[in-house]
């Protein structure tokens, strides 16, 4: 299946820091192979969805970056956009949604695009309202999965954004694998301290 993914901004995961986005980087490699996806896409936004990316680099799993537009990085600081260009740089393919330059609404515009040319999402979102999709076919075949579907379900969250992707996607029929239970279970080994002295040799502000 071709998978795309949504979730949170670093600061909703422990900061801007290459020790955040290595312990991101080390939880994609570690549990996304479980669903078998055969390619990923990834808008690239700071967080998740860079770290997706780059798990799917490490994988040697395709990889396709969605930019809503040239220059979505330009707002960042220089050692963010050197990183930034360094994983698009290594992607299989880079879909450049919508021409010219800034606009609020091409974000979107970019949204859709990877829900509509994915079969799944993998979404790291903490204020979840269901489970997604049931995935006792998935805990069947892979018994090492931790069977989180009764896992309890957060207050109502206020982020528009994330809500509108999730609905958009459920009116195309896009499963969606909501990880944030095993996010927070996920503990951190030697794969972390890899991926931390790998990223030492890559352009990330540090903030």
């Amino acid at each position: 299946m071709i998978f795309s993914g949504f979730g949170h901004r670093p600061d909703e995961l422990g900061g801007y820091s290459k020790d955040t986005l290595a312990k991101l980087i080390a939880f994609a490699v570690e549990t996304i192979p479980q669903f078998g996806p055969t390619k990923i896409i990834s808008g690239m936004t700071l967080g998740w969805e860079q770290a997706l990316a780059m798990a799917a680099i490490e994988l040697e799993i395709p990889l396709t970056i969605a930019l809503p537009f040239q220059g979505q990085e330009k707002v960042w600081p220089d050692r963010a956009q050197a990183f930034y260009h360094s994983v698009v740089d290594r992607a299989t393919e880079v879909k450049l949604v919508c021409p010219g330059g800034f606009d609020a609404k091409k974000f979107w515009e970019r949204d859709q695009w990877t829900i509509e040319h994915c079969d799944a999402l993998f979404v790291l979102w903490k204020n979840w309202e269901n489970p997604g999709d049931e995935i006792s076919d998935i805990l069947e075949a892979n018994p090492g999965i931790p069977d989180f579907s009764q896992a309890t379900k957060p207050p109502k969250n206020t982020n528009g954004i994330m809500r509108r992707a999730l609905e958009y996607a459920e009116d195309k029929d896009r499963h969606i694998y909501h990880l944030w239970p095993m996010w927070e279970t996920f503990l951190v080994d030697v794969s972390f301290e890899d991926f931390r002295d790998s990223l030492m040799n890559m352009s990330l502000d540090e903030r």
